[in-house]
């Protein structure tokens, strides 16, 4: 079904009939339709309301193509109306809106020859008088406008709050909006009313309106979405570069509250997720980044959960797993390499604490354990190797631990000797031997 053109009426059956001067004929006119009393109509479609012109009376009656001024003879208090004024009462000029003859800057309380009339100035509101005011009340300057004098008034400007009565134009308050000079409503929270608005304005991304009255730009830390009322710490698991821009943290970064940057999990924490950090104990290691703990590897010891060093650099350095100091290799053992488990030393070898190899117990020493070397006691012999101290033997003499030697001839030596003994009388010794009885008849 067809809407009727503007310009036309249509009747039930769709029959076009185009409208004529006076006629008011929007777009779904279903009948011949005059411009309306109070209204003028250029055209078929366009309808304007006649102008309400102070101390000027326009008429405007049903069918009206222009507005115009009320006629001679006639008073016209408003656009619809036009009353034949009496016989005692000129009219002629055009354009009258009273027969009242109230004196400008004043009103009169009826229509009356012997109506009673009022000076304008004295009162405690702003009062609008031209001539031939007619009012049963203090007429006040009407909301839109304001007026310095009873008989001045002047329209206020876009962005300024005139109730009735006032008398000096001021803009709309902070905090609230004027969508024109009779309204002032107030700011919703999350936008912000600077003084002389006309509409509400959101607070932007990266700022706060805590009142309504100003916009504040958010600080660094701080992520501010559109209509933020306050400026909160950007959320934990997510970085913020600027309070205007929210990221999503991602591993192994951890980003507690107020981050502004997808850093790395800080050496010596692990962090199994972004919203999260475990501080590492002893014996284990992390490195930045890391999102478990590990366990500090052999050959190396951690001082810190956050520092690593090698141990190769130090001989006879043993490190096991989980160390946090340079250990030396355990007494009865040698540690090829600080890495390796250490190698027990066997019988004749003697492997001191931090020994990176083994040697055999020293000449003149004897080794009862193979972390232990002790000095060879007098009358004792220790060859290179042994791990226990033996008398020097039948035959032999030793001065001291480390040398042994043969017994001369015409001397003897027992066990445990440390120098030859001469042979006694009736005795015969020889080259290292023992003494021993001559027999009869020798001498």
């Amino acid at each position: 079904l067809e809407i009727c053109p503007a310009g036309y009426y249509c009747n039930p059956t769709y029959t076009l009939t185009a409208c004529q001067e006076g006629d008011y004929c929007p777009e779904g006119t279903g009948s011949k339709n005059l411009c309306a009393a109070g209204n003028y109509c250029p055209d078929v479609y366009t309808q304007t309301a006649c102008p309400d012109t102070v101390q000027v009376g326009y008429y405007c009656p049903e069918g009206s193509v222009i507005y115009q001024a009320c006629d001679k003879g006639y008073y016209c208090p408003n656009s619809t109306t036009r009353i034949q004024c009496p016989d005692n009462v000129t009219c002629d000029t055009q354009g009258k809106y009273t027969i009242i003859n109230c004196e400008i800057g004043s009103f009169c309380t009826n229509e009356s020859s012997n109506a009673e009339s009022y000076a304008c100035s004295g009162f405690s509101e702003t009062l609008y008088c031209p001539e031939g005011t007619i009012s049963t009340t203090p007429p006040l300057c009407p909301a839109g406008y304001y007026c310095s004098t009873p008989v001045d008034k002047v329209q206020c400007a876009s962005g300024s709050y005139c109730a009735e009565g006032t008398k000096t134009e001021a803009k709309c308050a902070a905090g609230y909006y004027c969508p024109n000079s009779t309204v002032q409503l107030s700011c919703a929270a999350g936008s912000y009313c600077p003084e002389g608005s006309t509409s509400e304005t959101q607070c932007e991304v990266g700022s706060y309106c805590n009142t309504t009255k100003q916009q504040i730009t958010c600080g660094p830390k701080y992520y501010c979405p559109a209509s933020s009322t306050s400026q909160d710490f950007c959320p934990q698991g997510y970085y913020c570069t600027t309070p205007s821009k929210i990221t999503l943290c991602s591993p192994p970064a951890y980003c507690p509250e107020g981050s502004i940057s997808n850093d790395s999990c800080t050496a010596g924490y692990y962090c199994p997720n972004t919203t999260t950090t475990i501080q590492c104990v002893s014996g284990q290691f992390c490195e930045a980044g890391s999102t478990n703990y590990s366990i500090c590897p052999a050959g190396f010891y951690c001082p810190l959960p956050s520092n690593k060093l090698s141990c190769s650099g130090t001989a006879g350095s043993y490190c096991p797993s989980a160390s946090t100091t340079i250990g030396s290799c355990p007494g009865g053992y040698y540690c090829v390499n600080s890495s390796s488990s250490p190698i027990a030393c066997n019988l004749s070898q003697y492997c001191p604490e931090g020994s990176s190899n083994w040697t055999l117990c020293e000449k003149g020493k004897y080794c009862p354990q193979t972390n232990v070397q002790l000095e060879c006691p007098a009358g004792k012999y220790c060859n290179t190797g042994s791990n226990s101290a033996v008398d020097c033997p039948l035959g032999f003499y030793c001065p001291n631990a480390s040398v042994r030697i043969d017994c001369p001839e015409g001397y003897y030596c027992n066990d445990g000797s440390i120098s030859p003994s001469v042979c006694s009388a009736g005795h015969y010794c020889p080259n290292g031997s023992i003494e021993e009885l001559c027999d009869t008849g020798d001498f």
